[in-house]
């Protein structure tokens, strides 16, 4: 079975730690990866791309913007 789920809404629920009520958040990073409070992934995958992005720009300026460096055996 097959049920679709807009990914317009979001999901929300109370939760209480104690006599205290916990806030509640639209998204939250956890271990690397971001959860949201919708049924898309689109802000952890634009996060990984982000993260990908930064980390080749560190290699253009460190490794392959060195000309002295040798590639191969």
């Amino acid at each position: 079975m097959h049920q679709s789920y807009s990914p317009q809404h979001s999901a929300t629920a109370n939760v209480m730690a104690g006599d205290t009520q916990l806030e509640s958040v639209d998204k939250f990073c956890y271990l690397g990866s971001y959860l949201s409070n919708t049924v898309t992934a689109d802000c952890d995958v634009m996060s990984h791309i982000a993260k990908a992005d930064n980390a080749f720009g560190q290699l253009q300026q460190r490794l392959w913007g060195e000309h002295h460096v040798v590639t191969g055996y």
